[in-house]
């Protein structure tokens, strides 16, 4: 732990990185391997004897079921090997376990609550490990008095059983108080270290503990005797101690650190946020040119993580489709007359389809001398496709033909598709086989999908998820402009989805959108000038991403020189 200490500026990076290191300082800690063994303290089965002879002298019923309780754990069962002097103990055995009182009777409603009075306390007010008196709830003493149990005070451990499962606090400065019932009340023997028992609750352990005995549902929950069979490596009451003040020492020195970093990426982020406003200010392609070049020259300093460049990567597609990255030359044909030969090829082939011109309303801004505004679906095919039914073996065993759908708009280009269809299915359900360089949108989908663009480097069918872009005549040279437009529009169409619990964008939608367009050799000169700055942005992502992976094995590597690989916890595990 030493080593990582004395490399914490190069190791750690962000507040991130800090909890993952309070993680694992946790799970040394429970582990014995962060405080030294001495061979004079009094080992944990001396201290189990006491306790176990300390409440047998008060509960007659203990005394009955004595060989019940603080029963040996199978070595099969212990999730690790403990130090010498350390025992494996259930938590039931070491502390008692109270719900509170959840009888309709007695139960606090809102309607009971009071502005002063008994604290009552659900799991809300539990924050970093104590009670939030801030946003605390009261309930009068009379209510107090008439609840039958969960009843807590000073030293006892809340833990959420629900909702926020297996947050914890150590109850301190309050002499009585009740809680929610989502909470259990962990009373501590008094011959233990609360504090320990709390780093315990916070630690990888605790949460591996959770995920064998929660009810496996949707939403899980733990009752307070599935609570009672956690395991707990319990330490010589000494060194508990030791424990959980050379946890304190290490918290507040991370805890300085997560400060540190925290505004370091504040002012960071202050530094990229006007660095972007400066290249998107830009009203030339000289002024771009200055800005780039002074970011470029603070790559290094400006972006430091992989999700930087996203930002970046978004200002350059913003100003290439605002035509501020490039120059129109005094020979370039105007857009208004590429238009019109679209148009005329348009009508020639048959598409009637008529568009009203783009609206002053739907011009997001201004476009320079020779660019127009045109709707997407003027020239531009846009249709969509279907799912061949699942019920009919015929559409899809031994299929040949590719068939995308919405998840296949997370890649770039489109290459294979996961399934193939047959000709029934395609002849059936009167698919059409979008020919190679098909722009794709996802139409809806899961998480990001909604609004995503992709090219078809195949000939494909798609589902009903997707809209087709198919550009013919003079418009295919458009296509690879408007891709570019479509991917700097991506927080756009999103916006323009309509739809319940799953927004989704629609073909009309598609076809209405207003999109810039610059002169066919000006286009050229853009996707050309785009692909150079986003191969950049590219070639750093890549080395910042690097760069962040060397960190995290480094950071593993220091740890397990300390013992954090000793055992079945890794690094994901340390960071749930």
């Amino acid at each position: 732990m030493t080593l990582l200490l004395e490399h914490f500026d190069t190791l750690l990076a962000t507040p991130a990185d800090v909890e993952y290191l309070n993680r694992a300082i946790l799970t040394l800690a429970v582990q014995g391997k962060l405080v030294a063994q001495e061979p004079g303290d009094e080992p944990a089965s001396e201290l189990i004897k006491r306790i176990s002879d300390e409440i047998a002298q008060s509960n007659k019923l203990y005394k009955a079921n004595k060989d019940k309780l603080f029963a040996e754990i199978a070595v099969d069962e212990q999730p690790f090997k403990l130090p010498n002097g350390w025992k494996w103990v259930r938590l039931g055995d070491l502390c008692r376990l109270e719900n509170g009182d959840r009888s309709k009777k007695n139960y606090p409603n809102k309607s009971a609550l009071v502005s002063e009075g008994i604290p009552f306390v659900n799991a809300g007010h539990l924050v970093s490990g104590r009670i939030d008196r801030r946003t605390i709830t009261f309930i009068t003493k009379a209510r107090f008095d008439r609840l039958r149990s969960g009843k807590f005070r000073d030293g006892d451990i809340l833990f959420c059983l629900r909702g926020s499962l297996g947050k914890s606090a150590l109850v301190e400065g309050f002499d009585e108080g009740a809680i929610a019932s989502s909470l259990v009340i962990v009373k501590i023997h008094p011959f233990l270290n609360p504090q320990y028992f709390l780093h315990y609750f916070n630690s990888p352990l605790s949460s591996q503990m959770i995920k064998k005995y929660d009810n496996g549902t949707a939403q899980p929950n733990l009752s307070a005797a599935a609570l009672a069979k956690f395991l707990i490596p319990l330490p010589p009451l000494a060194e508990q101690k030791r424990i959980v003040a050379r946890v304190e020492t290490l918290f507040t020195q991370t805890s300085a650190l997560a400060e540190k970093l925290a505004r370091a990426e504040s002012e960071l982020a202050g530094l990229n946020r006007s660095a972007l406003a400066h290249l998107l200010a830009a009203d030339s392609p000289e002024e771009f040119n200055r800005q780039w070049d002074f970011i470029a020259a603070h790559f290094e300093s400006l972006l430091t993580r992989p999700e930087h460049v996203a930002p970046l990567r978004q200002s350059i597609l913003e100003l290439a489709v605002r035509g501020k990255l490039t120059r129109r030359e005094a020979g370039d044909e105007s857009a208004r007359e590429l238009l019109k030969r679209i148009k005329a090829e348009r009508v020639e082939s048959g598409k009637k389809e008529v568009l009203a011109p783009v609206k002053e309303s739907e011009k997001p801004f201004e476009l320079p001398d020779g660019w127009e505004w045109a709707k997407l679906g003027s020239i531009a095919d846009i249709g969509t496709g279907s799912t061949p039914s699942r019920s009919n073996p015929d559409y899809y065993v031994n299929g040949t033909i590719p068939w995308a759908t919405s998840s296949a708009t997370n890649y770039p280009f489109i290459s294979r598709t996961d399934e193939l269809i047959t000709e029934d299915a395609a002849r059936d359900t009167r698919l059409r086989i979008y020919p190679k360089h098909t722009l794709l949108v996802a139409l809806y989908g899961q998480g990001k999908t909604r609004g995503q663009v992709s090219e078809l480097l195949i000939d494909s069918t798609i589902n009903q998820a997707c809209a087709s872009l198919v550009f013919t005549g003079g418009a295919e040279n458009l296509r690879e402009y408007i891709k570019l437009f479509l991917l700097k529009n991506y927080r756009e169409m999103r916006l323009l989805a309509e739809g319940g619990a799953q927004p989704n964008l629609n073909l009309n939608k598609i076809k209405q959108m207003a999109v810039s367009i610059p002169p066919l050799a000006e286009q050229a000169r853009i996707v050309a000038r785009v692909e150079q700055l986003l191969g950049l942005c590219e070639a750093l992502e890549s080395r910042l991403r690097a760069a962040q992976e060397e960190r995290s094995r480094l950071v593993e590597s220091v740890l397990s020189t300390v013992g954090a690989g000793a055992n079945s916890m890794d690094k994901n595990q340390l960071t749930e």
